[in-house]
């Protein structure tokens, strides 16, 4: 049964919250959000909403006591979670994932010590605070990260010895914490897992393909369902290393995000997040089988029971990325497909795209057959 009077605030007003935020609309709940700017806010209708950084604890605090919120959530946002965390603990309010397994997945490098060398999905890596540490590295070629950013910020591939430094000092200029992690780079197909987890136990998991630039590699161009670059046992393959992430980091309940690749078609973890992804992964799992991971959160936290009954489907779906440089200004009828409406935009007519991965930004999205 539904709750009467439920009262959400959503973190953030970007795309990914966007979703969240209409969702909360559709079902007559009060909502209200808050950010750092207010730049977004007229693609989406809220109740109230607070100009605050969603990273200042105390200031979410005030303001969900204010309004009395019964519900505190985010989309695709890694920096929100340990707001949602400690503000929900701190108002005896529901919430997925604690305080130490949200530091455990944000720091790529401690992930990667915890589950440890013999984890069969784990990969050689280093953390490095200082280029001496790098004489210590010498798989090449390899992935250079910040230990504590998402959205590609940051990431670099080194082929050779002679780009390490330079990709490592550029790394370390996105890490708050000081800290890069290098990894072997995998070569092979990318993929993106959505987990939904009930008392400890996976009760859907969906594979579908990341497919990115080639001129960029990790930033993502599109996904699509069902997986082309995977058959029955890499997917069993891929099942049992999610259930061993699952029993490692403890998650109970909730959405759980991995990025994967395959290596001889073994499954490589990349990155883990306990929240849902921030590509709209959702609404194409949603158009393919009608199973919708975000209505089944908001559910799952205001306390109504969760279960997942996918239709089997044999349709061939894509959800494509419209993207732009950044520093551009939008005109969207430059732009293929622009006039389809099923186009869900993340900016208005002539706005600036503003820099996040630095090479190619996106600006809206469509799911279409193929």
């Amino acid at each position: 049964m539904l709750l009467l009077g439920t009262r959400v605030l959503i973190l953030g007003i970007g795309s990914p919250q966007a979703d969240a935020i209409n969702y909360c609309q559709s079902k007559n709940y009060q909502v209200y959000a808050c950010a750092d700017s207010e730049r977004g806010l007229q693609r989406v209708k809220v109740d109230g909403f607070c100009e605050i950084d969603i990273k200042n604890s105390e200031n979410v605090y005030r303001y969900a006591l204010y309004n009395k919120v019964t519900l505190i959530y985010s989309v695709g946002s890694e920096v929100a979670l340990p707001t949602i965390a400690s503000v929900s603990k701190k108002l005896g309010l529901p919430f997925f994932a604690d305080l130490p397994l949200i530091n455990l997945c944000h720091y790529k490098h401690q992930l990667r010590s915890f589950l440890g060398n013999d984890f069969s999905g784990n990969v050689p890596f280093l953390s490095a605070s200082n280029v001496d540490d790098l004489k210590l590295w010498d798989i090449f070629p390899c992935v250079v990260k910040p230990v504590d950013s998402q959205g590609q910020r940051g990431f670099y591939i080194s082929l050779t010895r002679r780009e390490l430094a330079d990709c490592f000092k550029r790394s370390l200029n996105h890490s708050a914490a000081g800290k890069v992690i290098i990894e072997e780079y995998i070569e092979g197909p990318e993929l993106s897992v959505n987990l939904y987890l009930v008392e400890g136990r996976i009760s859907f998991l969906q594979v579908t393909d990341k497919i990115v630039f080639d001129q960029h590699p990790g930033i993502v161009k599109a996904h699509r369902i069902p997986s082309r670059v995977i058959d029955r046992e890499t997917n069993a393959r891929i099942y049992r290393l999610c259930e061993e992430i699952v029993d490692k980091i403890a998650l109970k309940n909730g959405p759980l995000y991995l990025q994967i690749k395959l290596k001889d078609r073994m499954p490589k973890l990349i990155e883990a997040t306990p929240r849902l992804d921030g590509c709209h992964i959702w609404q194409l799992i949603d158009a393919f089988c009608e199973v919708n991971l975000l209505e089944a959160a908001f559910q799952h936290l205001l306390g109504n029971t969760v279960q997942f009954k996918p239709r089997a489907s044999s349709n061939n779906l894509t959800l494509t990325f419209i993207t732009e440089k950044p520093g551009v200004r939008v005109k969207k009828a430059k732009y293929l497909h622009s006039k389809n409406p099923a186009v869900q935009w993340y900016y208005d007519e002539g706005e600036l795209v503003r820099p996040v991965n630095g090479h190619r930004e996106r600006i809206a999205h469509f799911i279409h057959r193929g």
